[in-house]
C-alpha cells in the first residue's frame, strides 16, 4: 500500500492508490542505499555518508512524528556504525535474519527475531574489494553476494563457509538473487551481462 524511497537525511513515504504525499522522515544517514522490511512491517535501512560513516538502524515508518534520528516510536533500533557506507541489505523469507553489505568489504548476519534487540550471529569476510549486493536463499540457509572484486559468491550459514565463487564476469557484480529453490543462482555486473549459474549440490 506505500512505497518508502530513500532521500537526502530523510525517507519519503508515498501512498500507491493515490500517489499521494503520506510523510517524511528525517534520518541520519545521508545517502540510503538498501531498504527491506522485516517481521511487523519495519524497515530496515542502510546507508551513510560515503567516505565518512555508514551505519543501519530499524524503523517504525508509522511512526506519529517525523525525527528517525532520536525519537524512540520511530527509530526501533540503531544496528551499527562503521566508517564508510552501508551498500545492501537482505531480509530472509521469515523476517527474523537480516544481512548488510558494504564498502569494508563486510558481510554481517544479525538475527532480528526481536528487532529491538538484534544479535549479531556472524561475520563474514569473503570478498576483496566492496560488497554491492547481498541476498538469501528461500530456505535461509545460504547468503549470495556481489562484490566490486568482480566475483559473486555462496556463504553456507550453517557452516560459516564460502561454498561457491563465481569469477566469470570480468567486471563489478553489482546483484545477486536465487530461485526459489536454491539451485540456481543470478548475478549481473557491469560487463552488461546477467549470468545463471548452478550452485552447490547442497545449496
Amino acid at each position: 500500500k506505500q512505497v518508502i524511497v530513500g532521500g537526502h537525511h530523510e525517507l519519503i513515504v508515498w501512498d500507491v492508490a493515490t500517489g499521494k504525499l503520506v510523510k517524511r522522515m528525517r534520518t541520519r544517514t545521508e545517502r540510503a542505499y538498501g531498504l527491506a522490511f522485516l517481521k511487523d512491517g519495519l524497515l530496515a535501512v542502510a546507508g551513510g555518508r560515503p567516505g565518512q560513516e555508514g551505519d543501519v538502524r530499524i524503523y517504525d515508518i508509522t511512526g506519529d512524528t517525523p525525527d528517525g534520528v532520536s525519537d524512540p516510536k520511530v527509530l526501533v533500533k540503531h544496528v551499527f556504525d562503521t566508517d564508510d557506507a552501508v551498500l545492501c541489505l537482505a531480509v530472509n523469507k521469515d523476517g527474523t535474519k537480516l544481512a548488510a553489505g558494504g564498502t569494508d568489504r563486510l558481510v554481517r548476519v544479525w538475527d532480528v527475531s526481536k528487532p529491538s534487540a538484534p544479535k549479531l550471529e556472524q561475520t563474514i569476510d569473503n570478498h576483496a574489494d566492496w560488497v554491492l549486493g547481498c541476498c538469501f536463499t528461500a530456505d535461509g540457509k545460504f547468503l549470495l553476494t556481489a562484490g566490486r572484486d568482480k566475483t559473486a559468491k555462496v556463504w553456507d550459514l550453517t557452516k560459516k563457509e564460502s561454498v561457491l565463487t563465481m569469477p566469470e564476469h570480468q567486471a563489478i557484480v553489482y546483484g545477486v538473487a536465487s530461485v526459489g529453490d536454491g539451485s540456481k543462482g543470478f548475478s549481473v555486473g557491469a560487463d552488461k551481462q546477467l549470468r545463471i549459474w548452478k550452485t552447490t549440490a547442497e545449496a
